[in-house]
């Protein structure tokens, strides 16, 4: 039987997901689960296509790309080269009383660009980054170059935030931010502990803060030519510890626990990775996501 290698680009990815894969050992590229059930032997393994000598395959470990160091990059710069960087803004000089006495100012903002470095959480290695090019589900490259720049908007002086849209800087795609959006399969938009429900982490446009599942437009919806619902807003950052996780909102406006994972080199989100591995029972890595600085 022909084996099928990872398909990485859009146009492979419309193309696999017509084409009937007969034993398909992954979902993402296969056809619908519908689809499956009724041809005779049609068994998807994991959530993405893969070569059949691949499909029982645990990521591969890549050496430690190289990182900007915190000491590069919050260096003592000035100001405008703060601001070129994306940094925060140096603490303003203190004021005598009579400018204090003035009136009051909006707070200023700045943006601030990076890139998603993807660990195995259970020994931190490094797996690789968010590929910027995002399909269905967004792949994971080794390469620095290849990785996905994204950027958020905080107040001057503020390096975290909670419920922030990670705006798309770079992808070839026409979506605004990179989030959250609901898995093919999932037979609703809610996850929890128990569920196969799943997410795919890829290209949506904006949503508000805190809203639940939204239909906005987005690159699983356009891909696999069903509606699925997305939020972006997600994502809370601290750019100093790195710390980069995404917080779902189910239907009920409830925040649901929500772990990152990885199977066959995509990108997923979900309420319990464990029952997603039983539907897709391919090798499932729980994963971290690190902010990287872009420089």
């Amino acid at each position: 039987m022909r084996a099928f290698a990872i398909l990485s680009g859009l146009a492979a990815l419309s193309s696999a997901v017509a084409a009937p894969l007969t034993g398909c050992t992954s979902e993402l590229f296969c056809d619908s689960s519908a689809t499956l059930n009724a041809r005779s032997g049609g068994v998807c393994l994991a959530e993405l296509c893969v070569d059949a000598s691949q499909a029982g395959a645990a990521p591969l470990k890549r050496d430690a790309p190289t990182v900007p160091s915190k000491a590069s990059v919050y260096a003592d710069l000035t100001n405008s080269e703060r601001l070129a960087r994306g940094l925060p803004l140096k603490p303003p000089a203190r004021r005598t009383k009579a400018a204090r006495d003035g009136a009051a100012s909006p707070v200023p903002s700045y943006t601030a660009k990076g890139h998603l470095l993807v660990r195995d959480a259970g020994d931190n290695s490094v797996i690789g980054y968010a590929s910027k090019t995002v399909s269905t589900a967004t792949l994971i490259t080794p390469d620095l170059v290849n990785a996905l720049t994204v950027s958020i908007t905080l107040p001057v002086g503020a390096t975290s935030g909670s419920q922030l849209n990670l705006a798309q800087v770079d992808s070839p795609n026409a979506f605004t931010s990179f989030g959250l959006v609901q898995g093919r399969d999932s037979t609703t938009t809610d996850i929890s502990t128990g569920s196969f429900n799943y997410l795919y982490i890829s290209s949506t446009n904006d949503t508000a803060a805190g809203s639940s599942p939204q239909q906005p437009g987005n690159m699983p919806s356009n891909s696999l030519g069903t509606t699925r619902s997305s939020e972006s807003a997600v994502w809370t950052i601290d750019m100093v510890s790195g710390t980069v996780f995404p917080t779902w909102i189910n239907s009920g406006g409830v925040a649901a626990t929500t772990q990152l994972f990885t199977q066959s080199n995509a990108l997923y989100a979900g309420g319990d990775a464990d029952a997603f591995g039983a539907r897709y029972p391919s090798p499932v890595t729980l994963i971290t996501l690190t902010w990287v600085p872009a420089v």
